[in-house]
């Protein structure tokens, strides 16, 4: 019986340890100053507290999304070409979090 218990108790922390990690998400759409989106971009998630990255490209409707994220703080920068280089954060993310983040890009020489 106690063997029981102490599966029934492992199994129980493996799912709590499991919930509460890399279940958030960061996610928007890139547009130019006059409103149209902007196909290409590289999207770059940065953990504050671990440096891990997450990188993305932006579809034909200027969206994209960093999934699986850990709770934390996180730093966005955006890139494409002929605009300006962008830079949001700390944007703080909880469990369970979806962060909708709309940006738009100036036009200028791209880095």
């Amino acid at each position: 019986m106690l063997k029981f218990k102490l599966l029934i108790l492992s199994a129980l922390l493996v799912l709590q340890a499991t919930a509460q990690g890399g279940s958030s998400t960061i996610s928007g759409t890139i547009k130019d100053a006059t409103g149209s989106v902007v196909p290409g971009a590289r999207v770059r998630v940065t953990s504050d507290q671990t440096g891990a990255a997450q990188s993305t490209i932006t579809n034909d409707t200027g969206v994209f999304r960093a999934g699986s994220l850990a709770p934390g703080s996180y730093r966005v920068e955006v890139e494409a070409e002929g605009f300006q280089k962008l830079l949001r954060g700390p944007l703080t993310v909880e469990v369970g979090q979806v962060i909708a983040l709309d940006l738009g890009l100036e036009l200028g020489k791209s880095s």
